[in-house]
């Protein structure tokens, strides 16, 4: 082998052992000693360290806590629920579980920017005058690319059955939550939203849900 070629061999394994390593260095303030990953794609990591979750952007470093998982008390919990991740957008709900209640809240962040398109709102759009002790509970949660969000909603007004409602709720940043449907269990027909679940068109330009058993319905987001 000449010199030439020699020096040239050289410096492809000084190069190929350099890569990983700067590859690891632009990713460590993202991944921790200890960490557990929860979610993760190409811009943004979610995991577990010391009783939290977090998220981090590849990009920049920029990390912010989430929320603690779920803790249980003597007379309730605390939980964080239906985490998704789109891009560099995270969306979930923290719920506080009472003995008879429970009170969620739907979040928001842009993790690369570091700012909340939506921060602790109430699930509930058609009744928001209910107290947040009747209870809020978030049957279901999906995120679409830029930052679009879909959930069902179940809740109750007074005491018993006759008050039950349930709602489907859409939101892109720069507005308001808008209600898409809506169903109460002392109409007339008695709708029920099925089990209050909302899915995603596969281009996620649309969510759908079921207004009862037998009729879909789906709205652009």
């Amino acid at each position: 082998m000449t010199r030439a070629r020699l020096t040239f061999a050289l410096a492809l394994v000084v190069l190929a052992g350099l890569a990983p390593a700067s590859a690891q260095a632009k990713r460590s303030p993202c991944n921790p000693r200890g960490s557990q990953t929860v979610l993760a794609n190409d811009e943004v990591r979610i995991y577990f360290l010391h009783h939290n979750d977090w998220a981090c952007a590849y990009a920049n470093g920029r990390r912010f806590e989430i929320g603690r998982g779920s803790e249980f008390f003597a007379d309730g919990s605390y939980n964080l629920e239906h985490l998704q991740l789109v891009g560099t957008k995270v969306a979930y709900v923290i719920s506080w579980d009472g003995v008879d209640y429970t009170v969620g809240e739907v979040w928001l962040r842009d993790v690369k920017k570091g700012r909340f398109l939506l921060k602790g709102v109430s699930p509930v759009v058609r009744e928001a005058a209910c107290a947040p002790g009747d209870g809020r509970n978030v049957d279901s949660l999906v995120l679409a690319p830029k930052g679009r969000v879909a959930w069902g909603t179940s809740y109750s007004c007074a005491p018993g059955i006759a008050s039950y409602r349930q709602e489907i709720v859409a939101f892109k940043p720069g507005g308001r939550p808008r209600l898409l449907d809506s169903a109460a269990a002392d109409e007339p027909v008695g709708p029920v939203l099925g089990s209050g679940s909302v899915g995603l068109a596969e281009n996620g330009d649309r969510a759908y849900w079921m207004h009862d058993d037998t009729t879909p319905r789906s709205a652009e987001l």
